[in-house]
């Protein structure tokens, strides 16, 4: 265990770059699951589209958003209901 111990701290001194990438990237993630409100970027990021996929979904009224200006904004609840809609389910084949 101390090996280990040894082998990150190491690692983590020698590149600490690395570790607030991963952070940055743990958090982008996460603090999702945090907020409310979303802008495009993270509600595009939370159903894992693209922007322009996410305008499209807009224009279709496929998901529901709000428009303050020129900016939407999207109910964390709205996006987990249309995702939840769209999941797809497979079963194991048996052979």
């Amino acid at each position: 265990m101390k090996a280990l111990e040894t082998i990150l701290t190491t690692h983590i001194e020698s590149k600490p770059e690395y570790l607030i990438e991963l952070f940055k990237q743990l958090y982008k993630h996460s603090a999702i699951e945090y907020k409310d409100k979303l802008t495009s970027k993270e509600a595009a990021l939370y159903l894992n589209i693209s922007v322009k996929t996410l305008d499209n979904l807009c224009c279709n009224r496929q998901v529901s958003y709000y428009k303050y200006g020129k900016h939407r904004e999207f109910i964390l609840l709205d996006l987990k209901q249309y995702r939840k809609k769209k999941e797809k389910y497979f079963s194991k084949l048996e052979i």
